[in-house]
């Protein structure tokens, strides 16, 4: 078997194309890109190693094993190749804000559990970050103070106190759309009395 390394410097010069793999914090991340196909893909797809060079040194070189669509041009691998810097940002991100990496389970169905909930906090917070960012939650934008609707109903039923200074509180006008609240207060309930079997057990 050949190694990679052997394949890639056998590489003519006009095999290499320069495309960005996405937008960064500079602008395009350009690398020269090449593309070598090989047999084993399954109908209708097409195998092929992806090999990204650096511009600034170009002895510095990586790999990727596609599998995709035939016709799929280098192009968009390129682009595909380029979302991995996106996913280990989210993966850091979900393992210092919701505990992806905090998990000690013996069992994959324990695993798969933990990780769906984290993701699915992390979507959450996503969600809610972005209509912050846009003014939506509360009705809040930057340079504006929040603004809560006041409660219909405060402890044991009684209604809450509100100044007669503040104007009158309305709804929110746009929520996150992962989460819907309650529209009505939850009723008080009544204490019940012990069964007359049950009292002279308590004496």
């Amino acid at each position: 078997m050949r190694p990679v390394t052997t394949w890639i410097e056998d590489l003519p010069a006009d095999a290499w194309q320069r495309l960005s793999a996405g937008d960064g914090a500079k602008g395009p991340r350009l690398h020269d890109w090449a593309h070598l196909p090989y047999n084993g893909a399954a109908k209708g797809f097409a195998c092929a190693l992806l090999v990204r060079r650096s511009i600034a040194k170009p002895g510095e070189t990586t790999v990727y094993l596609t599998h995709a669509p035939q016709g799929t041009a280098l192009a968009d691998l390129a682009r595909a190749a380029g979302t991995q810097w996106a996913i280990e940002s989210l993966f850091e991100q979900a393992k210092g804000e919701v505990g992806l990496d905090h998990y000690e389970v013996r069992s994959w169905v324990g695993w798969h559990r933990h990780v769906t909930l984290s993701m699915l906090a992390l979507a959450y917070l996503a969600v809610v970050r972005r209509n912050a960012e846009q003014g939506a939650v509360g009705g809040c934008g930057p340079g504006k103070p929040p603004s809560r609707p006041v409660a219909a109903h405060g402890s044991r039923g009684q209604a809450a106190h509100r100044d007669p200074r503040q104007p009158k509180a309305t709804q929110a006008r746009c929520r996150p759309a992962m989460v819907h609240l309650a529209t009505t207060p939850p009723a008080t309930r009544q204490a019940r009395p012990l069964a007359p079997a049950n009292t002279g057990a308590l004496r």
